[in-house]
C-alpha cells in the first residue's frame, strides 16, 4: 500500500522548529512545555470558526486561519527565544523581537501550506501576516512601557487591545483616505472603523492566551517580566546602622 507523505510533513514543520525550541538550554524545563496550552487553545479556536463559518469558501478561511495560526507558532518562538533576546538597547530588543515573530510565522504558516493548491493570493496573505506580526510586536512593545510600574494581567490585558486597535485603525484610515482620493466608491469611515476594531479582536485573541500564560505561569513570568522590563524591582534597602563600636 502506498502513502502520501506529502500533506501530512510539512504540516508538521511549525511543531518541530517549537520542539527544537524547546530543547534549547534556556528552555530543559518541564514548565516551558506549557508554552503547547495557548498554541492549542489557538487550534481548537480556529476549528470552532471555521465550523461556524461553513458557508464561506473553505479556501479563503483556510487561509485565514492559517495567518492567525502562524502568528500563534511566531508568539510561540518569541515566548521561548526571549532569554536570548535580552538586550541594553530597548530598540535593540524590539527589532530582535519583531525579527523572530515575523520569521516565526511567515515560516509557520508556509509549512503548513499545500503549495499544490495554493495561488497567488497566498502573497496577500503573506503581507496581512507580516503586518499582523509588526502590530502584535508595537502593541506589545507599547503596553509594557504603559504597564512597566504596575503589570498586572487585567491592566496589561485591556492596554493591549487598546494599542492592537490603534494600530490596526492606522491601515484602515489609510484605506478609506486612498479610496476617497481615487474618487471611487470605497468604504465609508464606519465601516473602517469597525473593521480596525474586528481585526484587533481577532489579534487579541491571539495573542491574549500567550499574555495570560506570562501572568499564570511563574516560569515564564519571570523571563518575560525580564525580557519586557515590566516591574522594575524597588532598590535594596540599606543595611541598618549599627552604633559605633568604642573601645575602653
Amino acid at each position: 500500500m502506498d502513502y502520501d507523505w506529502a500533506p501530512t510533513f510539512p504540516a508538521i514543520l511549525p511543531w518541530i522548529g517549537i520542539l527544537l525550541l524547546l530543547l534549547l538550554p534556556a528552555n530543559r524545563s518541564l514548565r516551558a512545555w506549557w508554552i503547547l496550552v495557548p498554541l492549542l487553545v489557538i487550534g481548537a479556536l480556529r476549528w470552532t470558526v471555521s465550523a461556524f463559518f461553513g458557508s464561506i469558501p473553505s479556501e479563503a478561511v483556510d487561509m485565514m486561519g492559517g495567518a492567525f495560526v502562524g502568528l500563534a507558532f511566531g508568539l510561540s518562538a518569541l515566548w521561548l527565544a526571549s532569554p536570548y533576546l535580552s538586550k541594553p538597547s530597548r530598540w535593540v530588543v524590539f527589532f530582535l523581537m519583531l525579527l523572530v515573530l515575523e520569521a516565526a510565522s511567515v515560516l509557520a504558516y508556509l509549512g503548513a501550506l499545500d503549495f499544490s493548491e495554493a495561488g497567488l493570493e497566498v502573497l496577500s496573505v503573506l503581507g496581512f501576516l507580516a503586518v499582523m506580526a509588526l502590530i502584535a510586536a508595537m502593541a506589545l512593545s507599547l503596553t509594557a512601557r504603559v504597564c512597566r510600574r504596575r503589570p498586572s494581567a487585567v491592566l496589561f490585558s485591556i492596554v493591549v487591545y487598546f494599542w492592537l486597535a490603534v494600530l490596526w485603525a492606522i491601515p484602515a484610515l489609510a484605506v478609506w483616505m486612498i479610496s476617497g482620493l481615487s474618487g471611487g466608491f470605497g468604504p465609508e469611515l464606519y465601516q473602517m472603523v469597525i473593521a480596525a476594531l474586528v481585526m484587533a479582536l481577532a489579534t487579541f485573541a491571539v495573542v491574549w492566551p500567550f499574555v495570560l500564560l506570562a501572568f499564570l505561569s511563574t516560569w515564564y513570568r519571570d523571563r518575560l517580566f525580564r525580557f519586557f522590563r515590566l516591574g522594575d524591582p524597588a532598590p535594596p534597602a540599606p543595611p541598618p546602622a549599627t552604633p559605633p563600636h568604642c573601645n575602653p
